[in-house]
């Protein structure tokens, strides 16, 4: 459940004691979660996280991932997407 563990991931940023300047998350998939990308997007312009300015960067691994939603998710998280082959 990407969107679930990204909420999490944001959450964890959020209480966080030592803040940083440009707090980020590594986002690892080698699968496909529909509608993730949309849920995540929302959770970027939730107020509460605007003001952290989170970057999220993707990495897609092997052939089964979704590129197109990796993709989205990096883009709306200020960050780079990155595909991982198999090998």
């Amino acid at each position: 459940n990407i969107a679930s563990a990204t909420q999490h991931a944001m959450e964890v940023i959020l209480q966080r004691k030592n803040k940083t300047n440009f707090p980020a998350i590594i986002l690892l998939s080698d699968g496909i979660d529909k509608d993730c990308d949309l849920k995540i997007k929302n959770l970027m312009s939730n107020s509460e996280f605007l003001d952290e300015k989170i970057t999220i960067h993707t990495f897609g691994y092997g052939k089964d991932h979704d590129p197109k939603t990796m993709s989205k998710i990096s883009e709306s998280g200020n960050g780079d997407y990155y595909y991982i082959d198999e090998k």
